[in-house]
């Protein structure tokens, strides 16, 4: 790609990262829960049970944070844990009852704000915006792979 065209796209990456910077700072106490536990309990209700580790590899976070979100989330009586009976070094997490309605409400309010966002685009952009949203977090997750692999090398030619 050529370098003006490559300085574009971080203008309007930015341009985006400014407008989601406000909404989550607006709307990180929704249904009274953190950003992060809001994440969980998406994460959580997409696919109605899951373990710790499954969760904490999707959301990229290390399991002691996770953890502490989920505790957070279990003390409000939104997210249950048990030992999963299959294995006993997983911890599975689901939502209770409260933490369903949650998951609605929060659902219900992100779809309502999308919603009205894309009917400001044609809509025979609105696939097009889709994949190109997948194909570039995609694309950002393996050059973060790739970077992460390179400087594991790194460290260990120094070793």
């Amino acid at each position: 790609m050529d370098i003006l065209k490559l300085e574009e796209f971080r203008r309007q990456l930015r341009s985006l990262e400014r407008e989601i910077f406000e909404l989550l700072k607006d709307g990180t106490t929704c249904c009274n829960v953190s950003l992060a536990q809001c994440h969980a309990m998406l994460e959580i209700g997409d696919t109605k049970m899951t373990n710790i580790s499954d969760l904490a590899e999707k959301l990229k976070l290390d399991k002691s944070t996770l953890s502490r979100t989920i505790e957070g989330l279990v003390r409000t009586g939104m997210v249950s844990r048990e030992i999963d009976a299959a294995d006993r070094r997983y911890m599975q997490v689901t939502l209770t009852e409260q933490g369903k309605a949650a998951y609605r409400s929060i659902n219900d309010l992100c779809n309502q704000y999308y919603q009205s966002v894309f009917s400001h685009i044609h809509e025979g952009k609105h696939a097009q915006i889709i994949e190109s949203m997948m194909t570039l977090a995609e694309a950002m997750r393996r050059s973060r792979e790739e970077q992460n692999l390179a400087e594991t090398i790194d460290l260990n030619e120094v070793e």
